[in-house]
């Protein structure tokens, strides 16, 4: 391939995905115009079992929140952090993003004027309603909501990569035997949903009851509650981190890229001390409602409130860098690295280093796709290679999802 081909084919490589993640966010085009992640047609690569002749139960739905009795605390809150956040960027001289959370944060417009304006009203609503539209692009349930509204076949693809989670989360944890095709045990009639949970629940020491926060998230119902696929992800690292931390004094986690906030409310639930979570300044406010609606407002505190002792911490990605040295026990980051621009990936891992006092554990897949500007994303290893100062204990590929590895480092 010549050079003006490759710079063609990449220049319709960008054209494409701004297309895609427009479609995604809320632009001119619906999310049912684009193919569904995964490819529609190879679903069943994507699954960790066997379930082609599998048929899910009717049994999920979307979740539906509800105002709590302090929403309009809460919403202040997060209204005051946000106009906190947006000078203290502009102080700063904090620079945009230039992968591809560039061209999703153009769905986050609306959400960002209505907390410039201090629209109450506004702001309330539509995080009551996240996981509807394109506040959560990038890291939900593998099909947008519209199309999960509208498609039979997407709903029950969806169910069935919940139901391939449920499975892994129960083998990761030794509550259910793992099939062995060379023995003649292969592919699902049925699972026991209730039966599995409940067993999960006893391995791990604490009820999964999934936060309030998320409406419009698809998952399976459990009376009134609605247990979604990234519950099952968070309740799995949640454990993980805990067991890595069972013999170490300290028990101070920091997340980067915390998404939704899910893995920091499951890491409260198994006992950690101390949780923070780093992010976009946008993300950071679903974090903030996610986890002051789920565990209460006086347990969660916000980047530039008076200190407290409370027990989740909500940070923008900038303040990781004001910690200081040796202060964190275990860093986590997962499905978060290889997407972020090379820079800024190396400069974490720059602050893992210098800030983590003993591990780093990393969840991540190492596809090398390229972004929407055509540069490949990174790999972990090869990041903590270049940086040095961090050992490797173990690598495997990840429970829960084909494709992704697991990998904890020793910060020396």
């Amino acid at each position: 391939m010549d050079g003006r081909t490759f710079i063609g084919s990449c220049v319709d490589r960008v054209a494409a995905a701004g297309r895609a993640v427009l479609g995604r966010a809320g632009g001119a085009r619906s999310s049912r115009d684009r193919l569904a992640f995964p490819t529609e047609g190879a679903s069943a690569r994507y699954y960790m079992h066997f379930l082609d002749t599998y048929s899910p139960p009717d049994r999920f739905g979307f979740k539906v929140d509800t105002a709590a009795d302090d929403q309009e605390a809460i919403v202040r809150r997060l209204v005051d952090y946000y106009r906190r956040l947006d000078a203290e960027a502009t102080d700063r001289g904090v620079a945009g993003n230039t992968d591809m959370w560039a061209h999703i944060s153009r769905g986050h417009e609306d959400f960002r004027a209505a907390l410039a304006a201090r629209d109450y009203a506004r702001v309330g609503e539509m995080l009551l309603q996240l996981a509807t539209g394109p506040l959560v692009v990038g890291y939900m349930n593998y099909e947008p909501y519209d199309r999960l509204r509208d498609d039979a076949k997407a709903r029950e693809r969806e169910a069935k990569h919940f139901a391939d989670k449920l499975l892994s989360l129960s083998e990761s944890l030794g509550c259910s035997t793992v099939q062995c095709v060379e023995q003649g045990a292969w592919g699902y009639a049925s699972i026991d949903f209730d039966a599995t949970i409940a067993a999960i629940e006893r391995r791990v020491g604490f009820e999964i009851a999934p936060p309030r926060a998320g409406g419009g998230s698809f998952g399976l119902q459990i009376g009134s509650r609605v247990l979604c696929m990234k519950d099952l992800h968070a309740i799995y690292t949640s454990t993980r981190a805990r067991d890595i931390l069972a013999q170490s004094s300290g028990k101070t986690v920091a997340e980067i890229g915390g998404g939704t906030g899910t893995l920091a409310y499951y890491l409260v639930k198994a006992g950690l001390s101390r949780v923070s979570v780093f992010d976009l300044p946008i993300v950071s406010i679903l974090q903030g409602y996610y986890l002051m609606s789920s565990l209460g407002p006086g347990k969660v505190w916000l980047h530039g409130e008076p200190e407290s002792e409370a027990v989740a911490r909500v940070r923008p990605h900038w303040a990781l860098a004001d910690e200081p040295d040796k202060s964190i026990d275990l860093f986590v980051n997962q499905d978060s690295l290889p997407e972020i621009e090379l820079a800024a990936a190396r400069n974490y891992i720059r602050l893992i280093h210098a800030k983590g006092r003993t591990f780093f554990l990393s969840i991540n897949q190492e596809g090398q796709a390229l972004d929407t500007f055509c540069v490949p994303q990174s790999v972990v290893y090869q990041l903590v290679e270049e940086n040095g100062g961090l050992e490797r204990s173990y690598r495997f590929p990840h429970w829960m999802r084909a494709g992704y590895v697991e990998e904890l480092y020793r910060i020396c």
